[in-house]
């Protein structure tokens, strides 16, 4: 058995050609090339026949669209308005984009459900159904929730009960607004990575703050090649930047060192770097007063 891998271009057209010459499916050439080839995926034949110019309905009713084709009517010919007569109905009756495209294939060819899609979003027609939700599911739960409030109402009615009033739900908790962090004191820089970890929320914003110029953040047009790049968030919602002179990367020395953690060995190769920089500069001198 030869994998279908390992064929040439020409060779795969060659193994698809007589099978579009019957009118068959991707489904139906997979099937067929299967014994010879190996399983192959719908994808593998489709992209076959499109090497070889051949472009084949991937619905199993072929039958039912052979006889719209013959008689030179499909789906794709009708005008707009005609097509927007057709869908408005199958719409109302909330069936999904699949099921109207099952339903307009019998009578108009090989319809899919993105030309049903597509059709309803440029003709303006609304699919009501919700994805994933079978006919008529929407209309069925309201209905039992209406009857089951009815029911409910008037056993309340009849027993003399006063309804129960709505529990509130919890409260959002409000977030410390940009310009309040701004005005509060300023942190101490480049805690620990552990310390960071275990910080909240707003205490890890306000550090980033902490580094910021006196002046205050700016806007995405005002960076430079030479202003820290550490975003922010507005009171507005917008995102907004640290705008500081950099010193680290592309943020100042105060982002930098929240935004950078070394590691135990890159501290200590720097140390050790800092010490013979040191034990230089310490020679140089020695040199000089000699």
């Amino acid at each position: 058995m030869t994998p279908w891998r390992s064929l040439t271009t020409e060779q795969k057209r060659e193994a698809v050609r007589p099978l579009a010459a019957e009118g068959l499916t991707y489904r139906q050439m997979a099937a067929r090339l299967a014994p010879l080839y190996g399983a192959l995926r719908v994808t593998q034949v489709q992209g076959a026949c499109r090497l070889a110019g051949l472009l084949r309905p991937r619905r199993d009713d072929v039958d039912a669209g052979a006889g719209a084709q013959a008689s030179g009517d499909s789906w794709r010919a009708l005008p707009p308005q005609t097509k927007k007569r057709l869908l408005e109905p199958l719409a109302e009756q909330g069936l999904t984009a699949a099921q109207i495209a099952d339903a307009l294939t019998a009578q108009w060819g090989a319809v899919t459900r993105f030309a049903v899609i597509g059709a309803c979003r440029r003709l303006g027609v609304v699919l009501t159904q919700p994805r994933g939700a079978a006919p008529g599911a929407t209309s069925g739960t309201t209905s039992a929730t209406t009857s089951g409030e009815a029911g409910g109402a008037g056993a309340a009615a009849d027993a003399g009960a006063c309804p129960q009033p709505q529990q509130p739900g919890p409260r959002p908790v409000r977030r410390s607004s940009l310009s309040n962090l701004m005005t509060a004191a300023r942190v101490t820089l480049a805690p620990s990575h552990a310390e960071r970890a275990g910080m909240p929320a707003d205490e890890r914003r306000a550090l980033a703050l902490a580094s910021c110029r006196e002046a205050g953040p700016i806007r995405l047009q005002a960076l430079t090649a030479e202003t820290c790049r550490w975003p922010l968030t507005a009171d507005d919602g917008s995102t907004v930047y640290c705008g500081a002179e950099r010193a680290h990367g592309a943020f100042c020395a105060g982002h930098g060192s929240i935004a950078y953690c070394p590691s135990p060995a890159d501290k200590a190769r720097l140390a050790r770097l800092q010490r013979q920089a040191a034990r230089r500069k310490a020679a140089r001198v020695e040199v000089e007063h000699d």
